[in-house]
């Protein structure tokens, strides 16, 4: 064996090392590859995982209370939303429909956010808001300490 042969082998077996560690990484739990599991309601629900959002619901979590969702899974900040503002910001009815049913209050600012994203599906699920200013129920939520 040579040290040629030797020097062509070491990149594909670095690669190899590397995926390895990051494939164990990722099955013990510390995610290095991906946002990880949802820490909140409103996380669950802006990743569209409503499993995890109703089994946080059903461990205690408030279906009003605002939570954070994590920069880069809606912009690339960090949200502090309620679950419904999650549901209405990425167009989740079912969710909407779910976190209603559990007795989150809807509000006529939930309207102005979802013309404010040009939403679909929960718009229709909504009563018409009175006028508000264009923008103004969405920079509302970003701009939440």
């Amino acid at each position: 064996m040579s040290v040629r042969y030797l020097l062509l082998a070491a990149p594909p077996l670095v690669v190899t090392i590397g995926l390895a560690v990051l494939a164990g990484a990722e099955l013990s739990g510390s995610h290095p590859l991906t946002m990880g599991a949802p820490r909140s309601v409103p996380e669950a629900i802006a990743l569209r995982d409503e499993a995890t959002a109703a089994r946080l619901l059903e461990d205690g979590a408030a279906a009003d209370e605002i939570g954070l969702i994590r920069a880069g899974i809606l912009t690339g900040q960090p949200v502090l939303a309620t679950p419904l503002e999650a549901a209405v910001l990425v167009d989740a009815a079912m969710a909407f429909t779910y976190l209603t049913s559990r007795g989150a209050g809807v509000t006529p600012e939930l309207s102005c956010l979802a013309r404010d994203i040009g939403g679909r599906a929960v718009p229709r699920l909504l009563a018409n808001a009175p006028a508000c200013p264009p923008g103004h129920a969405l920079q509302t939520v970003l701009d939440r300490p």
